[in-house]
């Protein structure tokens, strides 16, 4: 699960080096503790479980002091810089004080309990950031759960199906951020259903993802979940050829995006069983 390589960046080996992950965030640790902007911060995503991959990226959310904004946008600019000098792809969610205060930000219930277990974990850098931001007092209510994975179950149908029709028109970056999302769709869209339908859920990592959801979910589903899931496993092992072939590779990327349906179907399919099961 993760990137998606054009056949350039392999064959100009630049896939990034596992080791690289960790020096990239210690890298952050140590810029964002130094900045005072920095309210606090997470890293999340991939850095949950210190399971990095080839295919990974770092992602992080910090609060900050809107004041220090100038000062803080330097040290973000560098920090892309050196990521993308080891070719890892780098993602900021910045929130300024009052915008967290405030509640006037797009975190929702899923979103801050995701960020609650990468707290658990101990990727906070300087403090909790989630103290800093105001959920709605409804955010854990039955209705707002619901209603927060159907509204990302819907942007993901919206997304693939005007993906499908854009795909001969589309910009090589754009192409293969959309591939990139059709191989992400089984585990981020089983996370969000398997958070809602289990109360007090243990952990949303990728591997307890997949030996859970299958559990709740009607055969249908399970058998496009293990088809997706097939497909992102067999795109690892083009991407870590030793002798990659370019024919072969670029056979793979093709089959990727002839998934698109399957993705959308999915999505699909979820959001009607959640409907069913909770409506």
């Amino acid at each position: 699960m993760g990137r998606v390589f054009s056949w350039g960046e392999i064959v100009r080996k630049e896939v990034p080096h596992i080791k690289d992950f960790g020096h990239m965030c210690e890298e952050i640790r140590h810029e964002l503790s130094r900045i005072d902007g920095v309210l606090g911060a997470v890293l999340f995503g991939s850095a949950l479980n210190e399971r990095f991959m080839e295919r990974s990226d770092i992602d992080c959310l910090l609060v900050y002091d809107g004041m220090e904004r100038p000062a803080l946008t330097e040290v973000l600019h560098q920090l892309q810089a050196s990521a993308r000098k080891r070719h890892i792809p780098l993602e900021f969610i910045p929130v300024d004080e009052v915008s967290a205060r405030e509640g006037i930000h797009t975190i929702g219930p899923s979103f801050a309990w995701h960020l609650e277990q990468a707290v658990k974990t101990h990727l906070v850098i300087k403090a909790d950031p989630l103290r800093f931001i105001r959920l709605s007092d409804s955010a854990n209510s039955q209705s707002a759960r619901v209603e927060d994975v159907l509204g990302y179950l819907r942007r993901k149908i919206l997304r693939f199906d005007q993906g499908i029709v854009e795909l001969p028109v589309m910009a090589e970056n754009e192409y293969f951020h959309f591939l990139r999302k059709i191989l992400e769709s089984p585990i981020h869209v089983a996370r969000k259903v398997l958070w809602l339908s289990v109360p007090n859920l243990s952990s949303d990592s990728k591997a307890h993802v997949i030996r859970c959801y299958p559990d709740i979910v009607p055969s249908p589903l399970r058998g496009i979940f293990q088809t997706l899931l097939s497909m992102d496993s067999d795109y690892s092992r083009e991407v870590l050829e030793e002798l990659p072939h370019e024919g072969r590779y670029l056979v793979a990327l093709e089959t990727i995006a002839r998934q698109a349906f399957l993705a959308l179907e999915f999505a699909r399919a979820n959001a009607i069983f959640v409907l069913n099961k909770f409506s």
